[in-house]
């Protein structure tokens, strides 16, 4: 459970290559950049007086997800799909109004999915995602949340091809699947504080690299 390389989950870089002590590198620092997204997050929007759960929600994923591929662990792939779950269990909440009850239900039931099958909860998780994302295409109130969510839309789909396309392995595409969906979960975070908070969206609120 605890040991190297005991997730039954492998991506296409070369294990160990720099490192007896990390099976994939690149996945592994690029796994930060959700931590990046979750303090850029944070210190962007912690005056406008909102819930900033879902910015610690994203820092846990990048901090899990590195252990995940520093170690190819199963303890290690809980814990980044945990965190996962976590945030994407959160936005459903908040956007649809769910009651606690709900809310922790969705939580055990993705949990136990992804304890008692480790090999398949990526792809399910990957597929309920992507139709629970869609399925916000009618909560979208006007022309300016109508761009994010649009934004939105094309990052996350990009972010799914880099990561299906991993398991042809021509080249190691999930590290840029972790730079790719990072912005596509700040930008879900964004709309969702838009949509039930109805502040202005604007330049300032986007990240400023992309």
């Amino acid at each position: 459970m605890f040991e190297y390389l005991s997730s039954p989950m492998r991506w296409c870089e070369p294990k160990f290559l720099y490192s007896i002590y990390i099976a994939e590198f690149w996945n592994s620092i690029t796994s930060l950049v959700f931590c990046l997204m979750g303090i850029y997050g944070y210190y962007r929007h912690k005056d406008l007086g909102v819930n900033n759960t879902p910015w610690f929600l994203l820092i846990m994923i990048g901090l899990t997800s590195f252990i995940f591929h520093l170690t190819l662990s199963f303890i290690g792939q809980f814990m980044d799909e945990f965190s996962i779950i976590l945030l994407v269990t959160y936005c459903i909440k908040e956007l649809y109004k769910l009651g606690d009850l709900g809310y922790y239900f969705i939580v055990l039931i993705l949990s136990l999915i992804s304890w008692f099958f480790p090999f398949a909860s990526p792809f399910i998780f990957i597929i309920s995602g992507t139709i629970l994302t869609l399925s916000t295409y009618n909560s979208i109130k006007n022309e300016e949340s109508r761009k994010l969510w649009n934004y939105c839309i094309n990052t996350g789909l990009t972010s799914v091809f880099l990561w299906i396309f991993d398991f042809i392995c021509f080249f190691n595409t999930h590290m840029y699947w972790h730079i790719v969906v990072s912005l596509t979960s700040y930008l879900m975070i964004i709309y969702i504080i838009n949509h039930n908070h109805n502040f202005k969206i604007s330049n300032e609120y986007l990240p400023k690299l992309f």
